[in-house]
């Protein structure tokens, strides 16, 4: 995917999106998976973080996010959701 395609996602501008894509978005909340870049003490980092901002003024705000660090812990916790929501009465 290259930058030109990607959405002007509100995330802190030391951040360089790399990916990115939106799972909802209204006039007043939006919620995207983005994956980023950054440097730190000379070493780049790249994480997949689930976005959830709230739109106040015009303008979005982080309501909040998850970052996604490590493969077994995104499998683990992808079987647990996926287990509840097959499981209960969920809308």
């Amino acid at each position: 995917m290259s930058n030109e395609n990607l959405e002007d996602y509100p995330i802190h501008e030391s951040l360089k999106v790399i990916t990115g894509e939106t799972v909802f978005k209204d006039n007043k909340w939006w919620e995207a998976v983005v994956t980023t870049e950054s440097n730190f003490n000379g070493r780049t980092y790249r994480k997949v973080t689930w976005y959830r901002w709230n739109m106040k003024n015009g303008k979005w705000f982080r309501k909040e996010h998850k970052n996604i660090n490590f493969m077994n812990n995104w499998e683990k916790a992808r079987d647990i959701i996926q287990n509840q929501m097959e499981n209960k009465d969920v809308v």
